[in-house]
């Protein structure tokens, strides 16, 4: 259930993820990332929305058969972070709900054959999204390394305010995160 809190008015409730019929099991949100001033991205483990703020309803809903953990615009395209890699598509397809749509980024692309992404965002007008547990930039059409750090895995990104944060779990024996701006 997502609650949408206006700054005036009263508080308005869309059930629409809990009541999709053609996804069995829990349907988890991951992520909900701005695109602009009335609409967000939901990411979820049924695939991701678009949901207008102003209209208070969803314009499409794409099902992946993945878990989608992030979903950003980005230079006419909305890209997915995803469990099965970074899928794109142009914001000017007419059929965006249909997945058969989107392109998985490769090796054609300069990423992996096989690789998972589990945060995206947009700062300073770069993309920067995660490939198994390393944060990357796209730099001329490429992924180019920015950071790593061995034992920790990628947790968010969060693009608000001056500076990226990257925010970090331990991936075996130790309690604690990191977070690095």
């Amino acid at each position: 259930v997502i609650d949408i809190v206006p700054e005036t008015g009263a508080v308005f409730t869309l059930n629409q993820i809990t009541n999709f019929s053609n996804f069995v099991g829990d349907k988890i949100v991951h992520g909900i990332n701005i695109e602009n001033t009335d609409n967000v991205f939901v990411s979820g483990n049924y695939g991701l929305s678009r949901l207008n703020l102003s209209k208070r309803e969803f314009s499409f809903s794409t099902f992946t058969g993945l878990d989608v953990y992030g979903t950003v615009s980005f230079e006419g395209y909305i890209y997915a972070a995803t469990e099965g890699g970074i899928f794109r598509v142009a914001l000017s397809e007419p059929n965006l709900q249909n997945f058969s749509n989107w392109s998985l980024l490769g090796p054609e692309s300069g990423f992996p054959t096989s690789y998972e992404s589990r945060a995206i965002a947009v700062f300073n007008n770069k993309l920067y999204f995660d490939i198994n547990r390393s944060l990357y930039r796209m730099e001329a059409a490429k992924p180019a390394l920015v950071y790593t750090r061995p034992g920790f895995a990628i947790q968010y990104l969060s693009a608000e305010g001056k500076n990226l944060l990257v925010g970090y779990r331990c991936q075996s024996n130790c309690d604690r995160g990191a977070l690095v701006a």
